[in-house]
């Protein structure tokens, strides 16, 4: 092994501000000393003696000496030597902020010239911060924040007001002070960094701005893990503990980066194939855990198990029973004692529910099941023999998927076992724990993570603690990828760090065929230790992806898990967020006055390292020549050597490789960076009904769930994986030759122009939906969780398909609910829409039946419930079926039938799981949508004219029961009802010349709406369906100018025109519907000629119930309209017998109508709940008298403007 054997020398390496020599040390040269410097210019400060010396400390009787600051007593303040200064030009000067200890009797190889230069690379970077010089640095600060670009520091930044959502314990909820108290334009300049819409405004972040100079920092170095492919379970020197059951979850979740395993596997034709695949998705199990070193786990790998479609790489339990049964144990009886078997599970059944037994037995309530994970001692003297017993018995009884079994071992997170500030120290430390456990004669092949930090320390106690927190500079770890050593060195991965540009992580993964893969290094990262705050173990704030389902209404959600055949708890999800604000929360709150640095890890194989010490060795007699030569200078130029100095600091912070600030600077803006996007999440959650989300708003809120979930640099989040997140605009061209938007909110474009990740301006901040410039475009059409449901993927992507196509309906229906034309033609299309989803679930339970060439139109609904229609799609096998009629119908009437089907209200029809079936939730988000939008009398009629489509145009219906949608008979066949209408038949046969009579889409208004009653046949009739439409906008310029009646008055709109009245009166009366009035933000304008324009912020608005009686109110003549002192009145008025419903108006002032004049109202809120007849009252400021809008009146809100829809003529007079 490459440290089989020690020095007995012990030091420590600190560094800080000031070079200072301890008494029985060695020292190296100072930072700021180049190598090639003229030793006769070097100005020093008046107060060195010939006996100070710029050198770093190296403790000799202590691993960990303790660090003084500089400013402390016993200490000297010393120049800096200039960077003119000469000393030994042919000498090769290292490094001095790392001090290498001396090493004897290292193993003594030959490697091939390769390896050796890989490992002086590795050295170079382990003894030298990978640092960029000054004016590289000031060329890349140059580079990346050009000349007039406003530029901001983090403090600057994060002192910005926002509502503090992260320290509360629940999701804010409408009507939260909290949140509704955030003005639009302070969300706009929190999230998009502009001022009142001005993106010339949006600043850059400079890192440099606000940084601090380092104090006293040490280095140290660890092991942090050891990854081998061992050949015996024997390399257990201690023993091991074996495991009889496979854990619910493997814990070997990636590859490591280590070469890919070949596997094998035979396919259906009987054909062997030969791949390789990741170590992880090898079929494996954890078989043991080493004793005495317990960190370590020993994997047993498959590799003739592999099967392609494998979704697990865990062992089913007949293939664990057989490794079990038939192979290991009794390999194991032969070589153990009665005594010890007697101890041991006698089979895999037997271990099973030994595992289960504690959960099982030891319960009185119903809880979460728990397997307990029980392990056998097994002592190390036989487990070779076991091992060769193993292969033995696979070969006997010819158990060839089980051949080539092989072993791995695993030990990881040992940083903290093996930490020190010294090589030696770390090499002694890993040693004690590796030799005396580890059997090296077993180990095939063996890689070490190899870890640096680099981390500011607290001073001696008695001083106040100022933690400080380093973070690499962006372009220093990729000095490495600069190296002429690294060509191609691979995939490498820079993780954003908090949305910065400037700093983050950097991971190197080196290509298989690579020079620096074949000589021994497998992967380098650099990160900020700082984002381990929020690792518990690998799990990270916000990362379960399954959050986005809190975006997404209820029941679109449980339709989602009916289709997918799985259940995911939202409250279980929604305590998940809750629990990650808080965890994140307490440890920002706890660790401002800790101190965080940097740190780097490379994964070797072991003849590199040995070649890493070979090369420290080397670097070792080197500084020890230069430092003799040194101290023999300073002492011939009379300078004073403080001996008893034992600090050592950095010497030139600008050229260092990280940038430094308070850590309490550092975790404020973490905080205000996840605080921000929470508020926003739950700002926008708590404008939602539970019931109903718009699309709009549930694409904002996981665009804000994506964010936090990228948001920390760890677990392997990239921001850049999220297209939503990253990307601006990206065409996609398409197969029929047209060009595709996609859109994001643009992190990317704002993070290499500003240096943050500010958002795009594409949200709408007053109603915190996206603008309607790119509300279609936005690529947040598929949620995370979809990816959860894998057995029904595809019908739940389907699904998703169709619930954005409707999303889509329901903005057209929103920017044409003036144009009476469009408008009808639009509610047509949700009934041709909710009927397709009908057929596409009767055609789903169908599937199996259906004819392999009508696969695809049935998928999309596009089949007739007609008997010709289902006798041309339908296999032989299924059709003809069971005709339910007479006294074996339970249900007579056909309108019965309907409301078993699509009931919307609570009927005596009993349904099981019913609610949740894919064509029911859009019927009811039509519904409901449709009530938002025209109010309740036209979404009555609506659902009347989708009931009288759907019986005249589906002739063969499903006859359910109380457990499924479609019942069978005995025979299991599935039962019908089939509906007959005489005067249909009578109308449509006589006109067909030949063939069956198929009734076009432009009959559809002429069909009868009464007489369809329970047949014994079915109808020889067909009917065509209406065309699903490609292009909306097509769609609504050949819309006729007199479509299909709905059977129901669309609302009138009315506008503000020039009346004949006397004097300054003017009118409100119903007019053309293409001239209407708009209210939005508090504005009305009015359109077309003849119009006068009147703004809503001129006028006074009050919601009253109505009940008898003039009811108005008298204003206090000079009160003061826009007073401060006023509070919300809330209540009923005394005056006369009329209600005031002041909760409408949240603006409103005075605790009394008739004794203070109220403010002008901001914003129009209406609940849609509420809707009753209401008489609205208005008036101007000019001359403070009333006028008085009669009902009934019926109203609704869309993005956040109130539209008035007057049943009859109403008057309001408004004298001007």
């Amino acid at each position: 092994m490459w440290g089989a054997k020690f020095g007995s020398r012990q030091s420590s390496c600190v560094v800080g501000k000031t070079p200072f020599l301890s008494a029985d040390s060695t020292f190296i040269l100072p930072d700021s000393i180049p190598v090639n410097a003229n030793p006769d210019h070097h100005p020093l400060d008046p107060s060195l003696t010939s006996e100070s010396s710029p050198a770093a400390l190296i403790s000799e009787d202590n691993e960990e000496s303790p660090i003084r600051s500089p400013n402390q007593s016993g200490c000297d303040h010393t120049r800096i030597l200039s960077d003119t200064t000469d000393l030994w030009p042919d000498v090769d000067v290292p490094d001095p902020d790392i001090i290498v200890d001396s090493y004897t009797e290292l193993e003594s190889q030959t490697p091939d010239q390769e390896t050796k230069s890989t490992g002086a690379l590795l050295a170079e970077q382990l003894l030298r911060s990978p640092k960029c010089c000054i004016d590289c640095h000031t060329r890349y600060k140059h580079e990346r924040n050009p000349i007039g670009l406003p530029s901001h520091g983090l403090n600057e930044v994060f002192s910005w007001p926002c509502p503090d959502v992260l320290s509360t314990t629940r999701l804010a909820r409408s009507g939260d002070q909290l949140i509704e108290n955030w003005p639009p334009e302070q969300r706009e300049k929190v999230f998009c960094g502009t001022d009142a819409g001005q993106p010339s405004s949006v600043p850059a972040i400079c890192l440099a701005r606000g940084e601090q100079k380092l104090g006293p920092a040490a280095v140290h170095f660890d092991i942090d893990s050891v990854l081998a492919h061992i050949t015996s379970p024997a390399v257990c020197s201690q023993g091991l503990y074996w495991y009889p059951v496979q854990r619910p979850v493997s814990d070997l979740q990636s590859d490591l980066h280590l070469d890919p395993l070949p596997v094998q596997f035979t396919d259906g034709h009987g054909h062997l194939h030969c791949v390789s695949v990741p170590l992880h998705r090898v079929k494996h199990y954890t078989f043991a855990r080493v004793s005495g070193f317990e960190d370590a786990s020993i994997y047993a790998l498959f590799p003739r198990l592999h099967q392609p479609q494998q979704k697990s790489s865990q062992l089913p339990d007949d293939q664990f029973r057989v490794w079990i049964d038939d192979i290991l144990l009794p390999a194991v009886h032969q070589y153990y004692s009665d005594a010890r078997l007697q101890h041991f599970p006698s089979s895999f059944s037997h271990s099973n529910s030994n595992s289960w037994a504690a959960w099982a037995e030891g319960r009185s309530i119903q809880t979460q099941s728990r397997q307990q994970l029980l392990s056998y001692f097994l002592p190390p003297e036989h487990l070779d023999h076991i091992w060769q017993a193993v292969h033995q018995i696979i070969r006997v009884k010819g158990l060839d998927e089980f051949q080539g079994v092989r072993l791995f071992l695993s030990a990881k997170n040992l940083k903290l076992r093996t930490q020190s500030a010294t090589w030696s120290g770390m090499q002694h430390r890993f040693q004690q724990l590796w030799s005396s456990t580890a059997n090296q004669s077993y180990i095939h092949e063996v890689f070490f993570d190899i870890g640096k930090e680099t981390c500011p320390i607290a001073p001696d106690s008695g001083q106040p603690i100022r933690g400080q927190t380093l973070l690499w500079k962006q372009c220093c770890p990729d000095k490495l990828l600069r190296s002429p050593l690294v060509q191609n060195p691979g995939k490498t991965i820079f993780y954003l760090f908090s949305f910065l540009r400037d700093t983050g992580s950097l991971t190197i993964q080196t290509r298989t065929r690579s020079h620096l893969r074949k000589t021994g290094l497998l992967y380098s990262q650099f990160y900020n230790s700082v984002k381990e705050i929020f690792a518990a173990g690998n799990q990270y704030p916000f990362s379960n992806p399954l959050l986005e389902a809190l975006a997404l209404d209820h029941v679109s959600y449980q339709t989602w898990q009916h289709i997918g055949k799985g259940f995911h708890d939202r409250n279980t999800l929604h305590r998940a967020y809750i629990h990650s604000k808080s965890r994140c929360a307490t440890a920002i709150d706890a660790s401002i006055g800790k101190s965080f640095g940097t740190r780097e890890e490379h994964r070797v194989r072991e003849d590199l390292l040995i070649q890493i010490n070979q090369e420290f060795q080397r670097r070792r007699a080197t500084q020890r020549e230069i430092s003799q030569r040194w101290s023999q200078r300073l002492a011939a130029q009379g300078v004073r050597n403080v001996e008893q100095d034992d600090g050592v600091v950095f010497q030139n912070p600008s050229s260092q490789p990280f940038y430094i600030h308070s850590t309490a600077t550092i975790l404020k803006w973490v905080r205000w960076n996840i605080n921000r996007l929470c508020a926003g999440l739950e700002l926008t959650n708590s404008l939602q009904r539970h019931s109903m989300v718009s699309w709009d708003r549930t694409q904002v809120m996981i665009l804000f769930l994506r964010c936090l979930r990228w948001a920390f640099g760890g677990g392997g989040n990239r921001l850049e994986q999220s297209r939503a997140s990253w990307q601006d605009v990206k065409e996609v061209p398409e197969s029929n030759g047209q060009i595709q938007y996609r859109e994001g909110i643009g992190l990317g474009t704002t993070i290499q122009r500003h240096g943050y990740g500010w958002f795009l301006n594409k949200i709408h901040w007053d109603t915190m939906g996206f603008r309607p410039a790119h509300r279609l475009h936005m690529d947040l059409h598929t949620p995370a969780g979809m990816a959860q449901f894998r057995v029904n993927y595809e019908r739940v992507r389907k699904y998703q398909n169709d619930f954005l196509l409707l999303e889509d309906y329901f903005l057209y229906i929103i920017q044409y609910q003036r144009d009476h034309t469009a408008s009808t033609a639009l509610l047509s299309l949700l009934i041709d829409f909710c009927l397709r989803a009908f057929r596409k679930e009767i055609l789903t339970v169908l599937q199996a039946g259906i004819r392999p060439e009508f696969q695809s139109i049935a998928e999309t609904g596009q089949v007739a419930l007609s008997k010709p229609s289902l006798q041309r799609v339908l296999k032989d096998t299924h059709w003809p079926s069971a005709i339910l009629t007479g006294n074996r119908c339970g249900i007579r009437r056909v309108d019965h039938l309907f409301a078993w089907l699509w009931g919307l209200h609570p009927d005596e029809y009993s349904r099981l799981h019913w609610a949740h079936k894919p064509y029911r939730t859009p019927y009811r988000r039509c519904v409901v949508k449709i009530q938002e939008i025209y109010g309740e009398e036209i979404a009555t009629s609506w659902q009347a004219c989708l009931k009288h489509r759907f019986l005249s145009t589906h002739w063969m219906l499903p006859y359910p029961d109380q457990q499924s949608l479609f019942s069978r008979d005995k025979h299991q066949r599935y039962r019908w009802w089939s509906s007959w209408n005489e005067e249909l038949i009578r109308n449509s046969l006589p006109a067909c010349v030949s063939g069956c009579p198929i009734i076009p889409t432009t009959q559809y208004g002429h069909l009868p709406q009464h007489g369809w009653i329970s047949f014994a046949q079915a109808m020889p009739l067909d009917i065509e369906l209406p065309p699903i439409p490609g292009n909306m906008e097509a769609f609504l310029k050949m819309v006729p100018s007199k479509p299909v009646d709905l059977g129901a008055i669309l609302p009138a709109v009315v506008t503000m025109t020039m009346g004949p009245q006397s004097g300054h009166d003017y009118r409100l009366r119903p007019s053309s519907l293409r001239n209407p009035i708009t209210s939005s933000s508090g504005k009305m304008e009015a359109n077309g000629p003849s119009t006068v324009p009147c703004r809503w912020a001129d006028f006074l608005g009050q919601l009253y119930s109505k009940q008898s009686g003039p009811c108005l109110p008298q204003p206090e003549p000079h009160a003061d309209v826009n007073s401060p002192n006023k509070q919300p009145h809330n209540g009923v008025s005394k005056n006369n017998d009329c209600t005031l419903i002041s909760s409408f108006w949240p603006h409103f002032d005075g605790s009394s109508v008739c004794d203070h004049w109220p403010t002008i109202p901001q914003s129009w809120s209406v609940r849609p709940a509420d809707r009753a007849n209401f008489e609205i009252r208005a008036s101007t400021f000019s001359n403070r008298n009333w006028g008085l809008l009669k009902g009934p009146v019926e109203y609704t809100v869309i993005s956040g403007s109130m539209s008035i829809y007057p049943k009859g003529i109403t008057n309001l007079w408004l004298p001007l």
